[in-house]
Parts: structure tokens; sequence; C-alpha cells
């Protein structure tokens, strides 16, 4: 799952900031070099997307472009340009994407760009004020049924249902638009955005995933960063379980 708001649409949603602009914008953009930050795979999307609607190529390091002909797709490999003079996207390693790193890369990349515009698309990515997530460590509250069998008993199996939806955390995604795109750094021709975009899954989401499977069992295959914070999420994983086989007996 992916969040820029989650989706297929995320990238169409940062896209739209590349509308189309006068003919002055437009001899200025073709000035400015688009970057977008990416880990060894990942991200591919959203810098397709912003390439084509930029109607430009893409320029990766070499060991990257070895990664993305595995993926076997001719239109990608297409879009790519073995000289990063011939490309107007280039995508480089996320350590880089900061004021300081785009400056230097910009003295580096070809003479004809004159300003470096960033993207740093992350699940991190303004995470306090948009995403709604438990603390690392914090525990989920006990599971209250009797609220929801007193639903079943007045044969309210949909206001049941919301009950235990709510007790497995499933809400609290939130909608992210171009619009709140802001520079998180920016100097001289430089400017990097922070953009809250991933291909992992938000918290509501694994919630609702996990709620969704008759599974008997579900392995974690990522650490949380502690000990405290593995067994904390081992813990919303049953949590999860035991929602699931409340709701697969009101079967809405």
């Amino acid at each position: 799952a992916r969040y820029a708001g989650s989706g297929s649409a995320a990238p169409a949603k940062i896209t739209r900031w590349f509308r189309p602009t006068a003919a002055v914008g437009a001899r200025r953009r073709r000035r400015t070099l688009f970057v977008v930050g990416s880990y060894t795979i990942g991200k591919e999307r959203l810098f397709v997307e912003i390439a084509r609607h930029l109607g430009a190529r893409i320029y990766v390091a070499p060991a990257k472009r070895r990664m993305l002909e595995c993926l076997g797709s001719p239109a990608l490999l297409s879009m790519l340009a073995a000289d990063m003079a011939d490309a107007q996207v280039h995508v480089v390693e996320m350590s880089k994407l900061n004021v300081r790193g785009m400056a230097e890369y910009l003295q580096s990349a070809p003479g004809r760009f004159s300003g470096v515009v960033a993207f740093r698309p992350t699940g991190w990515s303004h995470a306090g004020s948009h995403y709604a997530k438990p603390e690392p460590d914090e525990e989920p509250e006990p599971l209250d049924l009797a609220p929801v069998e007193q639903a079943l008993r007045r044969g309210d199996r949909e206001h049941a249902a919301g009950l235990l939806a709510r007790a497995a955390r499933m809400a609290g995604d939130s909608a992210f638009d171009a619009g709140q795109l802001r520079a998180r750094g920016t100097a001289g021709a430089v400017a990097v955005f922070p953009v809250p975009y991933s291909e992992h899954s938000s918290f509501a989401e694994l919630a609702r995933f996990v709620c969704a499977l008759e599974a008997a069992h579900v392995v974690p295959t990522v650490s949380a960063g502690s000990a405290g914070a593995d067994a904390a999420g081992a813990r919303w994983l049953q949590h999860w379980q035991r929602v699931q086989r409340h709701l697969s007996k009101i079967n809405i």
C-alpha cells in the first residue's frame, strides 16, 4: 500500500503540481532540474509520473539502472537517458536529499540547469500532522466486547462492526494533496520538498489488512527499532486477529 494519500492515485496528486504554465514559465521550467529521492528499489511510479508530466527523460546512476532493468519494463527503460545532460528528471539516493546535497549536485549537473527542485518521498514526511498511528511502544487497549454484544442483541450488526473497527484503529489516514506541498529547505536556486509517499502500508491500512484475513498466524518481518517496540507490534497483530475473528462472526 502507498500513501500520499494512499493508493494508485498518489503519484497523480503530486504531479498536479506540474501544471502547464505560460511561455515564460515554461522556459524557466526547462532550466529547472527535478530530482527525486529513491532507495535501492522503490519510488519508481513517482519519478516516472513526474517525467511523463514534464515530457522529460530520466537519469539514474548505473547501479540503479541495472536494478531497473531487472523490472523488465520496456516503457520505463525507454524513458532512461544514458547521459545526465539529456534528462530533466534525476533520481538520487535519499541521503542526498537536503539543501547542501542538492546545491552540490547542481554544481556537478550540466550547465543548462539553473536551479533544482527536489522531492524527498518518504512515509515519514509530515507524519506528525497527517498520519494517526500509535507511539512505538503503545499497547492496544483490551478488547471490550460488551458494547458489541449489546449491538448484536439489538440486531444492529453494522454498529457492532463499527465498534470493532474503532477498536482495531482502522481509521486515521488523512488525505494529502499537492496544495499542501511546502519546501522544508531552500537556499538560492535549491528547494527541497518532503512528500508523504511510501510503498509501505500506513498503520490504519495494516490494521484493515490484517482484520480482513483469516490467518492462523501473522509473522512480522521488519523490526520496529527496539525489543519493546517489536513486542508491542506483535501484540497489535494479535489484537487485530482477535478483532478479525469477531468480525467474521458478524458477517457484514
